[in-house]
């Protein structure tokens, strides 16, 4: 597994397996079936997406942003995905998904 340090965060090739997808952290009221879709074709085809964001409490890796993309890399059989990891509770993923995604409408 390659890790880099930035700071006070690493971004590293997570299994997608050990990252929590809560409902109440994702600040987009749905999914978006055409967007995971379009980014699964891009994906296929090599392009680069930003790594998602995800808070690591010590013991759990939850999502904050990058629900398009994670969800796109499974629709795509990959069991990786690039990953900036923050240290910091469920509560700082949800301020940070409201923050990151209030403007956006899809990520």
């Amino acid at each position: 597994m390659s890790i880099h340090r930035y700071d006070l965060q690493l971004t590293e090739n997570l299994s997608i397996s050990k990252i929590k997808i809560d409902q109440e952290i994702q600040v987009l009221s749905k999914s978006n079936d055409a967007v995971i879709s379009e980014f699964a074709e891009a994906m296929r085809k090599g392009a680069d997406f930003p790594p998602i964001t995800v808070f690591y409490d010590g013991s759990e890796y939850w999502l904050a942003d990058g629900f398009s993309r994670i969800k796109a890399k499974e629709a795509n059989g990959d069991s990786y995905i690039l990953a900036e990891v923050e240290f910091g509770s469920r509560h700082e993923a949800k301020l940070y998904a409201v923050v990151t995604n209030t403007n956006q409408k899809s990520n």
